[in-house]
């Protein structure tokens, strides 16, 4: 059997930059609660915002939605997204009926933030 071709991706866009920070958020952060996998293809459906990082709190009942941010520069995009996170938490509010906290959290308070804890 031929074996693939091995290739290395550097990290240039934002994109791939964005990626690997919530990747590094969300192994601290599923550490509790539960993880709520949001697929974007059905939020889009329903004109409902993307969501990076979910957890749950069943006991509680509480969903935290967390959007990612490389900094603290508030961007017109992300002031565009508020509306559409938003949505998403009342959708996933009803879904579980449980009360919804949405955060923002940036890269350079990873070190210093315990709200991941």
């Amino acid at each position: 059997m031929d074996q693939a071709p091995y290739t290395e991706k550097v990290l240039g866009s934002n994109t791939d930059k964005g990626n690997l920070c919530e990747l590094n958020y969300s192994v601290k952060l599923h550490s509790r609660g539960l993880a709520i996998l949001c697929s974007s293809l059905l939020f889009r459906s329903y004109g409902l915002g993307q969501c990076d990082l979910v957890r749950y709190f069943p006991e509680i009942p509480l969903i935290e939605i967390f959007e990612v941010k490389k900094n603290k520069r508030l961007s017109r995009q992300f002031l565009n997204q508020k509306s559409r996170i938003k949505a998403s938490g009342e959708f996933l509010s009803k879904l579980l009926k449980s009360n919804v906290r949405i955060l923002v959290i940036y890269e350079e308070d990873f070190a210093k933030t315990d709200i991941l804890h």
